[in-house]
């Protein structure tokens, strides 16, 4: 069934639960939940297919930098979703140290000026990177141009859009 779902449903579906549908002593868990259903651990688009009793996703491994495609039975799947999955009443941070926004703010100014002393001594302490576009980063996860139509190949003008 999830299978067809993904062919008729390529990009993805909503599903609506009315009101009164959820029982009222487990309305306080589906207001809970609903945050990491909004924001899952794992892009739908991600997972590959779904037999009932597996399901196969792919995701970047961080030492090779390489698609990984891995296929894991039910219950392992869901073990490695609910563990993003906070406690409640868990704050969750996602930054923190140099990385916090607040801290970098306070601290961008002395680490610039730091890098430019060390820079001028000691050569080749840093480079500038330049900051790759949406279509650069785009192309180098997927490996196709999202602003050519995989249908026809146009290529998308995008100073020809409002």
């Amino acid at each position: 069934m999830i299978n067809e779902l993904y062919k008729k449903y390529p990009r993805g579906f909503v599903a609506h639960v009315t009101k009164g549908k959820v029982p009222e002593q487990c309305r306080g868990l589906a207001k809970y939940l609903a945050k990491y259903v909004a924001s899952p651990p794992i892009a739908i688009s991600r997972i590959l297919s779904y037999t009932g009793n597996e399901v196969t996703y792919w995701y970047k491994d961080h030492q090779t930098k390489a698609k990984e495609v891995v296929t894991v039975d039910v219950l392992t799947f869901i073990g490695r979703m609910v563990q993003h999955i906070q406690p409640k009443g868990f704050q969750r941070i996602r930054y923190y140290g140099l990385q916090a926004t607040k801290t970098f703010k306070k601290w961008v100014k002395a680490i610039k000026e730091g890098l430019w002393r060390i820079g001028r001594i000691i050569k080749g302490v840093y480079e500038v990177v330049k900051c790759k576009s949406y279509r650069e980063r785009y192309q180098g996860m997927s490996g196709r141009d999202p602003l050519v139509c995989r249908y026809c190949g146009f290529e998308c003008n995008l100073e020809l859009i409002p």
